[in-house]
């Protein structure tokens, strides 16, 4: 089974948002890194929002599973839940963690993300550093 479900994860963040997605240039722009974009296709109305295809990721997942912290905190400071889960009932600190993105694992857990959260596979984001020998993120 875990197999499966970090097949899951991998294919979730390492997918593109949906082309019939509203919210597609947002996504994409989390994904890659760019400030500039997310700071002007960000707002109170979107910052929360699901991507329509693969798992139903936040914004945060994406910047989070990416490691882009920059974007990770102009999201956070725009109202974005650390506690918002994809289908996996991975949060954002999961995908952080399993990438080893330890300064973005830092940052979410400063800003309330549960360390203890569990996923439908019960995995916490410290199962995911470990399983994935992201020693900087268990430490």
């Amino acid at each position: 089974m875990a197999t499966t479900r970090r097949s899951l994860l991998q294919s979730e963040i390492g997918g593109s948002p949906s082309h019939n997605d509203p919210g597609r240039e947002l996504f994409e722009a989390c994904r890659n890194g760019d400030l500039n974009k997310v700071k002007k296709l960000v707002n109170c109305h979107n910052v929360n929002s699901k991507d329509t295809a693969g798992r139903k990721s936040s914004p945060l997942h994406f910047a989070a599973g990416f490691g882009r912290k920059d974007v990770v905190e102009h999201l956070l400071e725009c109202g974005a839940s650390v506690h918002a889960k994809d289908d996996g009932g991975l949060i954002p600190l999961h995908n952080a963690c399993s990438f080893g993105h330890a300064e973005v694992v830092q940052l979410l857990l400063r800003s309330g993300g549960d360390a203890n959260a569990r996923d439908n596979w019960n995995y916490t984001p410290l199962h995911e550093a470990a399983i994935k020998g992201k020693i900087d993120v268990c430490i």
